[in-house]
């Protein structure tokens, strides 16, 4: 997968390319390409470090996540407003972790924002998610690291 746009927008002197792979169940960047938009001046080391690198790939990131097919939620509530904790909103978590997990945001603190819920419950959701479903909607993590994508190592 392959992202160029010119920076800064809309129209700066540079044509920014990032090539992305998916490892490790998220999008990384294993290549970045920086050219003079009109090809008549050198890239220096100066222009280089001022380009804000860390926050164009977390931006880009997101924006191809967003675009991902298959990632769009279903989220109901029940007529009372309280939300039905059936294996369907288990697998609203399982997706919404997935999604943010790939777009390198915290997956715990997303399904909080989404849900409308306290960080702790999120949590608790994540839990149940991972444990209480044969198979698992999510598979295991190391202690204290967000992963542990799918059973089978791909979304579910």
């Amino acid at each position: 997968m392959n992202a160029s746009f010119r920076y800064p927008p809309p129209q700066g002197p540079w044509v920014i390319a990032f090539e992305w792979a998916e490892l490790d169940d998220r999008l990384e960047v294993v290549s970045v390409t920086v050219a003079a938009a009109d090809r008549d001046r050198p890239v220096t080391t100066s222009d280089l470090r001022a380009i804000p690198f860390a926050s164009l790939i977390n931006d880009a990131r997101r924006q191809m996540v967003e675009r991902m097919p298959g990632d769009s939620l279903d989220i109901r509530k029940a007529r009372s407003g309280r939300t039905r904790l059936d294996k369907a909103h288990f697998e609203n978590v399982a997706a919404a972790y997935i999604k943010a997990h790939k777009a390198g945001r915290s997956p715990t603190k997303e399904i909080a924002e989404l849900f409308k819920v306290s960080k702790s419950t999120a949590a608790k959701w994540v839990g149940r998610a991972r444990h209480d479903f044969d198979p698992p909607l999510l598979g295991p993590t190391p202690k204290g690291k967000a992963g542990g994508i799918g059973t089978d190592g791909r979304s579910p």
